[in-house]
């Protein structure tokens, strides 16, 4: 029978006796489609076992088109680490003649001892950055913040001042790349190591760079997401940031900038420390730059989180001490601001009684567009 269905359907008319056996296999020539295979690695004759071949015959195979030769060959070169060997490797790596498959199997049988060689250094890490190869310049900028910082750390838990210096010119040059895959990398390095290093390792010469990249993140759901985990992250240790990113016209018209003031506001308010100042500084310098509908939805979160319950005791007092200031003269019966309903729904809600006059005017005002007067 030809399938296992019909076995079993008539187990007894299988003919034990002459049954066939079926393989399917390629027999095409086209070994160069997947990535580029050199004809010499395509041609050299496999030995029977692997694990007495010479590592420079490995590394010939890492280009092979059969993918258990391919794989058994970088395991091998892996587990031997052999330093000369990894030199070689880099050397193939670095020149861009060398077909793509070819060089990126060669990076990763590499990485695990780059660090270990007594002279490694910036050059072919600025190299790989700079290769056409974009997806190699990203694994380049994850090898080296999972590697060489862990590796390069002092004792008591510092960096070694070369490799901060070299980290950081990657980073630079990595956040503002045309390659969306290198920009992750390189967020992925900020929302992750910022808040786990040692206070002064990160800089803040990463602001113009972070605001770079949060601009180039266009529609991309996941540069999106990586962006703001780096957002919240860089700003645990650099809040200033945070009206930076509210006041730049570009990021704030991207689809990306559109989610952002209210995920602000409710990142502020649910952190477990007050984060009144840096909301308050926030509010206020949307308001000075006349971005009235970020900051109308700030104030209107605030309001709803207060009237619910979520705002109360000590945090709302606190809230209340550094906000009453400034929406006080958004408050009077002659405020013509365009955010004085806002501001009087907020203060409505902590009960200020300043802001019932206010609120009652607006009320009153046949002026006033019906949805505002009903709000």
């Amino acid at each position: 029978y030809h399938c296992y269905q019909d076995a079993n359907r008539d187990p007894n008319g299988i003919d034990r006796l002459k049954g066939r056996l079926y393989r399917v296999r390629y027999t095409g020539k086209d070994v160069n489609r997947a990535g580029g295979v050199s004809p010499l690695n395509a041609s050299t004759k496999i030995p029977k076992d692997l694990g007495t071949t010479e590592d420079a015959q490995l590394i010939e195979f890492l280009g092979h088109p059969n993918v258990w030769v391919r794989e058994t060959s970088l395991r091998l070169i892996q587990e031997r680490r052999h330093l000369e060997t990894t030199n070689r490797l880099m050397k193939l790596v670095r020149d861009e003649s060398t077909p793509t498959r070819l060089r990126r199997t060669a990076y990763f049988a590499a990485t695990p001892t780059f660090f270990d060689r007594p002279n490694w250094g910036g050059d072919e890490f600025w190299d790989l950055l700079e290769a056409k190869d974009r997806a190699l310049a990203a694994w380049m900028v994850r090898t080296f913040v999972e590697q060489a910082v862990p590796r390069s750390m002092r004792h008591e838990g510092q960096w070694e001042p070369l490799t901060q210096m070299m980290v950081e010119g990657i980073i630079l040059s990595a956040l503002e790349d045309p390659s969306p895959e290198v920009r992750l990398q390189a967020l992925t390095f900020l929302a992750r190591r910022v808040t786990t290093e040692p206070a002064g390792q990160v800089h803040t010469v990463f602001d113009k760079q972070l605001l770079a990249a949060c601009r180039l993140c266009g529609d991309d759901p996941l540069l999106q997401r990586i962006a703001w985990q780096a957002i919240k992250s860089y700003s645990s240790r650099y809040p200033a940031l945070l009206t930076v990113l509210l006041t730049d016209s570009e990021i704030q018209n991207s689809e990306f900038g559109k989610q952002l003031t209210p995920r602000i506001v409710e990142w502020l308010l649910a952190r477990p420390q007050s984060d009144a100042p840096i909301l308050t500084a926030v509010l206020r310098t949307l308001i000075d730059n006349e971005q009235n509908s970020s900051a109308m939805s700030v104030l209107n979160q605030l309001a709803q989180r207060v009237q619910s319950g979520e705002l109360k005791g000590d945090a709302l007092k606190q809230l209340r001490n550094e906000l009453e200031p400034m929406l006080k003269p958004l408050l009077g019966v002659e405020s013509t601001h365009p955010l004085r309903l806002e501001a009087s729904l907020l203060a409505l809600s902590w009960r200020d009684s300043g802001a019932v006059g206010t609120a009652r005017s607006l009320v009153m005002n046949p002026a006033e567009p019906p949805q505002r007067r009903l709000a």
